[in-house]
C-alpha cells in the first residue's frame, strides 16, 4: 500500500491523478486514493476505514472437540506464538506494536497525500476508521468532489459541469469554482494534462 502510494505521488508531479470512487474506497484503497491531485466519488460510494486490525483465532477448544492435540516442535523464541492458541500478553503487545506501527505510517501517508490542511490528528481523531458516505466524506475533507466516473471523464474532457466540492473548513454545496483540494499539486499543469488525457482517451473510444 505505502509504496504504491508513493508511486502515485511521484506521478502526480509530472501530471494530475484523479483518483475514482465509484463504489468503494476503503482502507488501503482509500489509502493510495489520497496520493492523486484529488479525489472524487460517485454520489452513492462509501469512503475511509483509515485503520487497520488482525485477527487471530483460538481453536484450541475446537481441535479438543474432534479429539486432535496439537504438539509444537519449534525453535526461535516466539515462533509459535500466533499459532492456534490463545496469545500470551507478550505475543499480544508484540502483535498491537505491529498494527500500531501500520497504522502510523497508513495515517502518515494519507496526511502526506491529502497536503495543506490535513492533520494526524483530524484523520485519528475525527476521520476514526468509520466509512462514510460521499456527501459525509465531503464535508470531512476526505474528498475533493461528488462525480461519477462518466461525469468525471466529461470534465476531463472537455464540456465540464461543476462539481460539487466542499473545502477542507466542511462547508459544503454547489460552485463553479474549482474543487478545493487539500493536496500540494501544481494545478496550473491541468489544461496540457486535460488535452493529453482527451487524445488518449478518444483512443480508446471512451
Amino acid at each position: 500500500m505505502t509504496e504504491f502510494a508513493r508511486e502515485v505521488m511521484a506521478a502526480r508531479t509530472k501530471k494530475a491523478v484523479i483518483a475514482q470512487i465509484q463504489y468503494l474506497g476503503a482502507s488501503a484503497a482509500y489509502a493510495v486514493a489520497s496520493a492523486a491531485t484529488e479525489i472524487l466519488a460517485a454520489p452513492s460510494a462509501m469512503v475511509g476505514s483509515v485503520g487497520v486490525y488482525g485477527a487471530h483465532d483460538d481453536v484450541t477448544e475446537a481441535l479438543a472437540k474432534l479429539g486432535v492435540k496439537r504438539t509444537y516442535i519449534s525453535a526461535g523464541k516466539g515462533k509459535t506464538d500466533m499459532i492456534d492458541g490463545p496469545l500470551g500478553d507478550e505475543a499480544k503487545a508484540r502483535t498491537q506494536a505491529v498494527i500500531d506501527g501500520v497504522y502510523g505510517r497508513m495515517v502518515g501517508d494519507v496526511v502526506k497525500g491529502r497536503g495543506k490542511g490535513m492533520t494526524t490528528d483530524r484523520v485519528r481523531n475525527e476521520w476514526q476508521a468509520h466509512v462514510y458516505p460521499a456527501t459525509e466524506a465531503l464535508a470531512l475533507g476526505m474528498i475533493d468532489g461528488i462525480a461519477t466516473l462518466d461525469e468525471t471523464l466529461e470534465r476531463v474532457t472537455g464540456g465540464a459541469q461543476p462539481l460539487k466540492t466542499a473545502a477542507l473548513s466542511g462547508t459544503t454545496g454547489d460552485t463553479t469554482q474549482e474543487p478545493a483540494t487539500a493536496t500540494v499539486q501544481d494545478r496550473s499543469a491541468d489544461t496540457h494534462w486535460q488535452n493529453a488525457a482527451e487524445r488518449q482517451l478518444l483512443e480508446l473510444n471512451l
